[in-house]
């Protein structure tokens, strides 16, 4: 099984972007949780990309919660 990890507005990505949107209904640690289609910047490219794929057993406002 992989391994699974809980992802939150602010946290970096690979590329040194950043996760710039969440479920602000669910806190993980005092941030909000990102969810699949919430929007990440590329530290490589300009623009903002949304997250895809996730855990399909935790939902936050009907989007699924993430994992990498």
């Amino acid at each position: 099984m992989a391994n699974g990890y809980f992802l939150r507005v602010g946290n970096k990505t690979t590329c040194g972007g950043q996760i710039i949107t969440g479920d602000d209904t669910f806190k993980f640690y005092g941030s909000s949780a990102a969810r699949e289609g919430d929007l990440v910047t590329c530290g490589k490219h300009s623009g903002t990309y949304q997250i895809l794929g996730g855990i399909s057993y935790v939902l936050g406002n009907n989007r699924v919660s993430q994992e990498p």
